[in-house]
């Protein structure tokens, strides 16, 4: 967890702008793909802490976080596959209600969609 917090570096991550990914109404798919300058694999890369952020539109999911189970199971999937080439094996994926910040505590895990916070990791390879 402690690198997620740790900031991206600036002179090789994507920008603020960069970073962000919204799936809309009209898109079947995202692919989105960035390219690090230079040469990969890079030893010094495992510190860069690169992240990405994923928005989906809300008008792809018409049954908020707040309602019951069975009207959200009608909103469907968002399927990430997260992949990492040329420097790191990890990838943390971190799913949050729209617009909150929470602090995920492993040893207090709720079953609350608006409250809850879900951390995946994947090893590469």
């Amino acid at each position: 967890m402690r690198k997620f917090l740790e900031p991206a570096h600036a002179d090789y991550c994507p920008t603020n702008e960069d970073s962000k990914i919204e799936i809309t109404e009209s898109d079947s798919a995202v692919d989105t793909k960035f390219n690090f300058a230079g040469v990969l694999p890079n030893e010094d890369a495992k510190d860069w802490h690169c992240k990405w952020q994923v928005k989906l539109d809300s008008s792809l999911s018409p049954a908020g976080v707040d309602e019951d189970l069975s009207e959200r199971e009608s909103n469907g999937w968002i399927i990430i596959e997260a992949t990492t080439a040329g420097f790191d094996s990890d990838v943390f994926i971190h799913m949050q209600p729209p617009g909150k910040f929470y602090d995920y505590n492993f040893r207090s895990e709720s079953t609350d969609p608006t409250t809850q916070t879900f951390v995946g990791k994947h090893r590469q390879g």
